[in-house]
């Protein structure tokens, strides 16, 4: 009875021991992964706030017959500023997604980002001696291009707005203070403005450039409007001075002497185009959900400035995607061809910069990509996307520039993005490869000799001459 008993009771405990055992290895595991982690994740933080304090974005002061652009280090997110020659100041998007961690340094992250934009924003080169910004273009209503604009304009006045899809789905605090900033723009005759304007006549605008008819574009229409509080602005085009329709269907917002403001996308609705492959057989396509009909939906807007027979071209993109960027080849192909400077759409994400078509007929002479480096939340920029410009460039014999670094990230397919050999390292103009430990997916770093930057670069000026 004993050894019956025994063996009824003890059995359990012996099964039980090994068990515990493993429980509190696997705990020691865990909690040596967690320190790695830590470890790894504190050592990307330092990296990126030390880049973040001695690379802020220098904007150069205003001087009247130059068209300057200049992007602010955000991270994840976009902030561009542009002053014309006439000294009109534009801004496109004004935000980041604040990012998060345990490891106590977001505070100092986010807070040196919130520095940089409100000193681009407030300095000499743009609204320090004017405190008007003539027109803000929201591209569309991700955080991460809005956030900061309640902080980033407070006490400036805003004549012209400019939005994509419902004005209602932007943050609340940035409706609130675009609503309290805006007014209509003085007239150049007499000065005056309707002091009795109602917040329906205000000048926020959604604008609209798309197909009539997503499911065929070839056989649809397009439609280019102005909406106010959802109502197409009555008089609108009729005014020589006025925004009118160029016969390509874009909507031109300014014009002046050596300077041309036109948005050629606004509203594109997601698979309204069959996905590609580029070619490494890599999907492109506008993604799901409907985070995808914002992005795809972003405000499109071409800057072109003009010297003599020479014209200057910057093309900012937001967060388009396939079907967007389909839509500029089919009904804009002239207009974005031999881009001087582009903000490349989407943070160089898998879903954009389709290969080969958009890149070849853009033909950026310097491309920029606003993404979060080692701490993305969102895998940006993608590896697959940065070298489909890598093989634009050194198909396009474009010629070197100084060595600077980019951050790649693995494509959804991936476990690990794949760095190139030697021998295509060579090809691609790559001087350095350097993998970054840690994060997941994956993420490498490169150093390369053609004109595909990361935020900050500081200001591309035009040639001086407008």
């Amino acid at each position: 009875m004993t050894t019956d008993t025994g063996g009824i009771e003890g059995g359990p405990r012996e099964r039980k021991g090994p068990a515990k055992k493993k429980r509190k290895m696997d705990r020691a595991e865990d909690l040596e992964d967690r320190e790695e982690t830590m470890r790894v994740e504190m050592a990307h933080w330092a990296t990126d706030i030390a880049d973040l304090k001695k690379t802020a974005t220098t904007v150069p002061d205003v001087k009247l017959g130059s068209m300057t652009v200049s992007f602010v280090n955000v991270g994840q997110g976009d902030c561009t500023l542009v002053v014309t020659p006439s000294g009109r100041r534009f801004l496109i998007d004004c935000g980041f997604d604040p990012v998060s961690t345990s490891t106590g340094q977001a505070e100092t992250y986010n807070g040196i980002k919130n520095g940089l934009i409100d000193d681009a924003v407030r300095s000499a080169g743009f609204l320090k001696d004017t405190a008007i910004l003539h027109t803000l273009v929201l591209t569309h209503a991700d955080k991460d291009h809005n956030s900061r604009i309640a902080e980033a304009l407070v006490g400036c006045t805003i004549y012209h707005v400019y939005h994509s899809g419902n004005y209602g789905k932007y943050l609340r605090k940035t409706r609130e203070l675009v609503i309290d900033a805006t007014t209509p723009e003085p007239s150049v005759d007499d000065g005056t403005i309707d002091p009795n304007a109602t917040e329906e006549e205000l000048p926020i605008k959604q604008i609209v450039c798309c197909w009539t008819n997503k499911d065929d574009h070839k056989a649809g229409t397009q439609t280019a409007q102005i909406l106010l509080q959802s109502k197409p602005v009555a008089n609108y085009g009729t005014d020589a001075d006025s925004i009118d329709f160029p016969v390509t269907g874009g909507i031109r917002i300014w014009r002046e002497e050596k300077c041309t403001v036109t948005v050629l996308a606004a509203g594109v609705e997601p698979k309204s185009y069959t996905a590609i492959q580029d070619a490494e057989g890599v999907s492109i396509q506008d993604g799901s959900g409907a985070e995808n009909v914002k992005n795809t939906g972003s405000v499109v807007t071409l800057f072109q400035a003009f010297s003599g027979a020479d014209t200057k071209k910057v093309l900012i993109c937001g967060d388009t995607t396939r079907s967007t960027e389909q839509y500029l080849l089919d009904t804009h192909a002239d207009a974005i061809k031999d881009v001087d400077l582009l903000l490349v759409p989407h943070h160089g994400s898998a879903t954009s910069s389709s290969a080969p078509d958009f890149i070849a007929q853009v033909n950026p002479k310097n491309a920029v990509i606003s993404a979060g480096g080692r701490l993305s939340q969102y895998f940006h920029p993608r590896w697959a996307t940065v070298k489909r410009y890598l093989e634009h460039f050194v198909t396009a014999k474009t010629t070197p520039v100084a060595p600077h670094t980019v951050v790649c990230w693995a494509t959804k397919e991936e476990a690990r993005p794949k760095p190139p050999d030697e021998e295509e390292q060579k090809r691609l103009g790559i001087t350095a490869l350097k993998d970054i430990e840690g994060p997941d997916p994956g993420c490498f770093e490169i150093t390369i000799t053609y004109p595909l930057y990361m935020t900050p670069i500081g200001a591309l000026l035009t040639d001086g001459k407008g």
